[in-house]
């Protein structure tokens, strides 16, 4: 993701989803466990970006609830070596790696260092000081729900500090489309809503929004289709979360909608 004005090349992550790295808009492949404090210590830096994070959190990641100072500071020195180590062999472009200033640790100051996250922090960031509704509120949700591509580390999920962070971005997910729900039903955009709602689905498939897949589709006069979604819906929850999952939801739904 370079700007095409400027030279100056930059780091983009994704961690929402599943992960990856890139530089100046080519993959770069990090051979290693993801699963290991090394690793573990590395996505935190670069969820940090630009802003680094304190020493202290890097400490607390390495070794939970150490009470030996002495031996937390070896083991954070270790997998500080075995982390550069991993950053030379996975050929970085040139420049200095885990980079220290005062009692804060950066992946690195020689690029700028940006994540899909970020870019939902600044919609939240507007989100919360948008008046109640409106057009430029629906154009934020929107964008959040175009830029929520999944959980956070899904590899990760768990370790806390990865399923904190993954509930926080979910939790906005469905903030957005709630908000969405209700403007798009009141202006009656079911298309628009069954396109959210059949992503949302896909995504986090107990989350019930297959329920407003059928809606939209009823609404559309579209029965065969919604059929089908409950059909598969169905055996997911059958599958996954027992008897008549399914029909708990659909009944409970069906009661507090003003929809039929």
């Amino acid at each position: 993701k370079m700007n095409t004005q400027t030279a100056e090349p930059e780091f983009y992550v994704r961690f929402l989803g599943g992960f990856s790295l890139s530089f100046a808009g080519k993959e770069v492949a990090i051979k290693a466990n993801p699963l290991g404090k090394s690793m573990q210590m590395l996505f935190f830096l670069l969820k940090a970006g630009e802003s680094g994070c304190e020493k202290k959190e890097l400490l607390d990641l390495v070794r939970p609830g150490e009470k030996k100072r002495e031996r937390q500071l070896n083991n954070f020195r270790q997998q500080l070596y075995m982390m550069r180590k991993l950053i030379t062999a996975s050929h970085f472009p040139e420049g200095k790696y885990i980079v220290y200033r005062g009692t804060r640790y950066y992946f690195t100051l020689d690029y700028p260092v940006r994540t899909d996250t970020e870019k939902l922090d600044n919609l939240i960031g507007e989100i919360r000081s948008s008046p109640g509704k409106g057009q430029e509120l629906e154009q934020h949700c929107r964008e959040y729900c175009e830029g929520y591509t999944g959980e956070f580390l899904p590899l990760l999920g768990g370790e806390e500090w990865v399923a904190l962070e993954s509930a926080y971005y979910q939790k906005w997910y469905f903030t957005c489309l709630n908000k969405l729900c209700v403007r798009l039903k009141e202006q009656k955009r079911f298309e628009t809503l069954l396109h959210l709602a059949e992503t949302a689905s896909q995504i986090h498939p107990y989350d019930e929004w297959q329920v407003v897949q059928m809606d939209c589709l009823m609404a559309l006069n579209r029965r065969k289709e919604a059929e089908k979604v409950y059909e598969e819906a169905s055996q997911v929850y059958y599958r996954d979360l027992g008897m008549n999952a399914l029909d708990r939801v659909v009944a409970g739904y069906q009661e507090s909608s003003r929809f039929y």
